[in-house]
């Protein structure tokens, strides 16, 4: 059975090579106007079975967001 954990985007591989520009674009606008509650579901990750982290399963979009805040705020 699966289980809630808290993993930062940076432990997390994709598994798909694109995202959506107008998801990207809905999660933004839902976290600058502090709309939390209209995004999309928690991303779904498995262990890498190299043991190297967390593989994407879906969620990607939203993974992508907040590794891009996570990066933005580390360069300030």
């Amino acid at each position: 059975m699966g289980r809630i954990i808290n993993v930062k985007a940076s432990q997390i591989k994709p598994s798909q090579d694109f995202i959506k520009e107008e998801t990207i674009g809905y999660i933004l606008e839902c976290i600058i106007k502090n709309e939390l509650n209209k995004l999309p579901p928690t991303p779904i990750v498995r262990l890498n079975p190299d043991g190297s982290g967390y593989i994407a399963i879906d969620g990607h979009n939203l993974i992508a967001v907040f590794d891009l805040i996570d990066r933005s705020l580390m360069s300030l």
